[in-house]
Parts: C-alpha cells; sequence; structure tokens
C-alpha cells in the first residue's frame, strides 16, 4: 500500500522552509508522502521535499482573472496529485486553494495564523476578506487557528462552524534548532534592543523608531537599537525603503536588513522587542526602565 500523501500549499516557497520544515520531517518519519506547493524563489534549492511551483499565485495582484489562473492552477494540482488531505497555509491559498479542493474533492485544512493586512482594516475585513472566507471555509474539514481571539471573531460572524474549529498555542518551535548559545554573550556597555520581522507598520516598527529616538534625546545613555527585518512590497502596510533610508541616515537606528539565520543576531542582544504596537511613549517607558533610567514601578 503507498504511503498516504499530504500537500502543503503557501504563498511563497520561503514560508515553507522557514516555518513547515519541522512539520515536513515529522510528516515524513510517520510515514506520509509529504508533496511543497508554492510560488518559486530562491529557497526552492534549500527544500529537501517534493516541490511544486505554482506560477499564477501572487501575493499582489488583486486581479479577478489572475485569481481565476490561480484557482484553476490549484484545481489541477489537486487532481493530478490525488492527496489525502491539503494543508492550506496563508490567505490567498485559504481562500482559493479551498475553493480550488471542493471542486477537485481534495479534503483540506486551514491553517489561519492570522487575519493579514485585511484584518485591521474593518472596511476591507467586513466587505472583501470576511466573505470569501466565508465562501472557501464552507468546505474545510479543520480550520486551526494559533488564538482564541481570531477564532471567536470567525465564530461570531459565522464564517466558519463550531465543529469545524481548532486552536493550537502555536505552529511550533524547533528548540534544537532554536536553542540558547553554548557560550553566554560578551557583556556590552550597550545595552542592545533587537527588532525583528518584517517592517510593517501593524507590528511598531514606527514606535520602536521613535522610541530610540526618545531614549537617544535623554543623553548619556548607552544602548543600541536594532532592527532586523526589511520592507514587504507585497503588503500595504509596509514601510517603504525610502523611509528607511531616512531612518538611516539619522543612525540612531542600526538596519540590519533581513537574515536567513536570525540565532546570530537574537543571541547578541539584551532585550527582543516583540512585534506588537505600543504608544511611543509606552515604549520609550520600557526602554527607560530596561536601562534603570526609571524605577521598574513607575
Amino acid at each position: 500500500m503507498s504511503p498516504k500523501k499530504i500537500l502543503l500549499v503557501a504563498n511563497t516557497a520561503w514560508n515553507l522552509w522557514n516555518y513547515r520544515q519541522a512539520l515536513t520531517r515529522a510528516l515524513q518519519d510517520a510515514g506520509f508522502e509529504v508533496v511543497l506547493a508554492a510560488p518559486g524563489d530562491r529557497f526552492i534549492s534549500l527544500l529537501e521535499t517534493r516541490f511544486v511551483p505554482l506560477l499564477h499565485l501572487s501575493r499582489r495582484s488583486f486581479s479577478f482573472f489572475q485569481n481565476l489562473r490561480t484557482l484553476l492552477e490549484l484545481y489541477h494540482l489537486f487532481r493530478r496529485e490525488r492527496p489525502d488531505v491539503v494543508l492550506l497555509y496563508t490567505i490567498k491559498p485559504n481562500i482559493l486553494g479551498n475553493v480550488a479542493a471542493w471542486l477537485a474533492c481534495s479534503p483540506t485544512v486551514s491553517v489561519v495564523e492570522g487575519l493579514g493586512h485585511s484584518g485591521t482594516s474593518a472596511a476591507q475585513w467586513r466587505w472583501l476578506a470576511a466573505p470569501l472566507y466565508r465562501l472557501a471555509l464552507r468546505s474545510a474539514r479543520r480550520v486551526i487557528f494559533l488564538n482564541h481571539d481570531d477564532a471567536q471573531a470567525f465564530l461570531q460572524q459565522k464564517i466558519a462552524a463550531p465543529a469545524q474549529i481548532a486552536v493550537i498555542p502555536g505552529p511550533g518551535v524547533d528548540t534544537d534548532y532554536f536553542c540558547p548559545p553554548t557560550t553566554p554573550r560578551t557583556p556590552s556597555t550597550d545595552t542592545v534592543f533587537l527588532f525583528f520581522g518584517r517592517l510593517l507598520s501593524e507590528k511598531g516598527i514606527h514606535e520602536f523608531v521613535e522610541a530610540a529616538h526618545m531614549v537617544a534625546r535623554l543623553g548619556g545613555v548607552r544602548a543600541e537599537f536594532r532592527v532586523l527585518g526589511s520592507p514587504d512590497p507585497g503588503n500595504p502596510a509596509t514601510v517603504l525603503e525610502e523611509q528607511v533610508g531616512i531612518w538611516q541616515h539619522a543612525g540612531i537606528v542600526q538596519f540590519i536588513g533581513a537574515a536567513d539565520d536570525v540565532r546570530p543576531h537574537v543571541a547578541a542582544a539584551d532585550v527582543l522587542v516583540v512585534t506588537v504596537p505600543l504608544t511611543t511613549a509606552t515604549a520609550a517607558m520600557i526602554a527607560a526602565r530596561q536601562l534603570g533610567l526609571m524605577k521598574p514601578d513607575a
């Protein structure tokens, strides 16, 4: 008997390489045949699993005809591969992939790891994303969320049924790969704050930079503010390259750019800044407390 086949679909090969490697290995170790599908990029060569490039899936395109071509491409992929289950990640694969899988009679599991930019825009969510999700998820066997807030939003708006929904505490972290360094960081006279993630307004990058400027204006403070990440041209909330250039020219924040391996940068930091927007004053207060400029209870 041939092994059961699981097909993973995402909007970039980078997504599959960066986030799904441990899952892919675990499925293969359990005896499943695993196939990956996404638009091709330079990370294809790093994938050790059979990969099918998607030629028409584009994060940036809102064209009806482009998305129709993607829908047909996914339909033909599912008909050709005949997977026992399709795991769908990111917004377009979740929406178009579920419709294509319904047409191809392929069972699906949708993983909703966030609502994306539409989730932060009430109008976009109400008039575009929510109705599309509602249509697409009707045929999903299971809809997996990483937090109860998103799951509750889908339930309240009748986008998914209670029997479909499952909430897990996170996508999982490979603790063998992301582990503390064997040698401790060499002490420095500067406290290093590290923000890492895509440079999107909704992730708090503006607040982080402004907090760095506020700390710099205090004078005499030994601190470094570093940003590990780059703009995301496919996202309407992205910071523009021109703005990054302005920040770099000011010399208050060090922009490292994107990195395939974040571990050395994390190990070199004293404080990791979570990508949650704060008010500028709150961000500056947190930094000042860490530097000992304010009492912890202030």
